[in-house]
This record gives structure tokens, C-alpha cells and sequence, in this order.
């Protein structure tokens, strides 16, 4: 191995961080305070008023809402799949700073549960970021984005429609659409992450009995915390699958023989300096 082309390349990487910081790191700053500010002003303007416990669940369910709706905006506005990373990502960072400063001064949260709870966060973001990434051309990410958005709300929002569509179905497959219905649904998993120390069952809350049609009338099934990590997790998977296998089209062998020739030029040139190197 040529010990120039081997410095080189931490030299490469360096630059390319610095071309990413310097394209990505305002933006990205500004979300991380934005995120921070949305989700600890909700737990503060609200628990006067409402208590500790709620004003926690209040200031979760709004950043779950933040992340369905701007990480999929900013992931569709990188140039770059790490840039996508680092945009559409930062939305679930900056949740797990905001999470530790109410694990400091929330008794509702503990520690486990804020990890676990930044875990639901960070599979929101990476199934956003990979649906995105998954379209071919800046138009058709900013639509990806749209859906992609759209979707996370639906998923967020299953006891104001859900209890609609499993009474519209048949009996053989409201089983199934109801247990859909909570194991899809992020804030569910949030509420079961935070139930050893709350108690709260969202589809039991008295506005949502009064107010919308239920699922508990269908008697759905315990909510699990990581359901949705493993859903959307692999989703993400898929999708990261789907965007390498493009990559490595039959036009990339072209591509990396070509780049291994002209690295094969550079190194004979930096061998022998006085030489002009060969060309094709």
C-alpha cells in the first residue's frame, strides 16, 4: 500500500466533515435549539396548570409531533445521504437533551424511561430519513417527505380515526387493525415507557373517552415501547437497503475502475515527480 494514498485519506475525511459542517451546521444548530425550546417550553408553560406528570406527557406527545413533521422536511433538503443523516437525525438529538434536563427536574421520568423514550425518537428519525432518501431526485424526496410526514401522523394520531375504520371492518380482522392501531403509534409506546411511574393509559384518558370514538371498546392489547423502534427501525433498513442497491447499478463498475485508475496515476505521479504521468 502506497503510505501517501494512506495519509490521504484522513485528510479526505476531514475535508469532507468540514464541507458538511460549514454546508449543514447552521441549520442543524438551529433545530437542536429549536427542538430543545419546543419541547421544555410545553413542560413548562403547561405544568402550572396541569401538573407535573401531564405537562411531561404533553411536552412528549408535541416533540414526537416536531419530529414526524421536521425531520423529514430537513432530511429531503440534504445533498448528501450523510447530510440527510445529520439533518433528519438532529430532530431525536436534540429530543434526548431536552429529555435529560426533565429527567433532572421531572420525578415522572426516570432515566430508563428517557432512554427508551429517545430510542422511539431516533426510530422516527432514521424511518424518515431513510423514506426520504429512498426518492431519486430532490423533487421527489420533498414529495417523500410530505408522505413520509403524513404517515408518521397518522401513526401518531390512531384513537381520533382508528376506532372508525375497525368498526367499519369485519370482525375476523378488527383483531388485527386494533392491535395495529397501538403497536404503530409512537406516543403509545411513550406512554408505556412512562407508565411504571405514571400509571397514564392514553386510550383510557378521559378527553379521548369523551371526545373520540375508542379502541378500548375493542379492548386493544397493552402498547409496547419498542414496537415501533422495531417497525420503524426496519423499515429504515429496508429503505438504507434500497438506496445502496441503486447505488451499486451496472454503471458502478465503470466508476470504480475508473477511480482506481486515476488513483493508480496519482500515486506514480507522487512516486516520481519529475515524471508527467501516463494517461489513457
Amino acid at each position: 500500500m502506497d503510505p501517501a494514498a494512506s495519509t490521504d485519506r484522513p485528510l479526505d475525511r476531514q475535508d469532507a466533515l468540514r464541507r458538511l459542517m460549514a454546508r449543514d451546521g447552521r441549520a442543524v444548530l438551529l433545530v437542536l435549539l429549536l427542538t430543545v425550546a419546543a419541547e421544555l417550553g410545553v413542560y413548562f408553560s403547561v405544568r402550572p396548570a396541569t401538573g407535573e406528570m401531564l405537562a411531561l406527557l404533553a411536552a412528549l406527545a408535541a416533540t414526537a409531533v416536531w419530529i414526524a413533521i421536521v425531520s423529514p422536511a430537513m432530511a429531503a433538503s440534504a445533498g448528501s445521504g450523510l447530510s440527510a443523516l445529520l439533518r433528519g437525525g438532529i430532530v431525536a438529538d436534540a429530543s434526548a437533551v431536552a429529555l435529560l434536563v426533565l429527567w433532572a427536574v421531572c420525578p415522572f421520568l426516570s432515566f430508563v424511561a428517557a432512554v427508551k423514550i429517545y430510542c422511539i425518537h431516533a426510530a422516527m428519525a432514521l424511518f424518515a430519513v431513510g423514506a426520504v432518501r429512498s426518492a431519486r431526485k430532490p423533487a421527489g424526496r420533498h414529495a417523500a417527505a410530505a408522505v413520509t410526514a403524513a404517515a408518521l401522523m397518522l401513526a401518531l394520531a390512531t384513537p381520533f380515526w382508528a376506532g372508525g375504520a375497525v368498526h367499519a371492518a369485519g370482525q375476523s380482522t378488527r383483531r388485527v387493525l386494533v392491535s395495529a392501531a397501538v403497536y404503530v403509534n409512537p406516543f403509545y409506546a411513550t406512554t408505556d415507557a412512562l407508565f411504571a411511574e405514571t400509571g397514564f393509559v392514553w386510550d383510557e384518558a378521559s378527553f379521548l373517552y369523551e371526545h373520540v370514538q375508542q379502541l378500548v371498546d375493542y379492548a386493544p392489547p397493552s402498547p409496547r415501547w419498542y414496537a415501533p423502534i422495531l417497525l420503524l427501525g426496519g423499515l429504515a433498513v429496508v429503505f438504507s437497503a434500497v438506496v445502496l442497491l441503486r447505488k451499486r447499478g451496472p454503471g458502478d463498475s465503470h466508476r470504480v475502475q475508473h477511480d482506481a485508475h486515476t488513483t493508480a496515476i496519482d500515486a506514480a505521479s507522487r512516486r516520481a515527480p519529475g515524471r508527467p504521468p501516463r494517461g489513457d
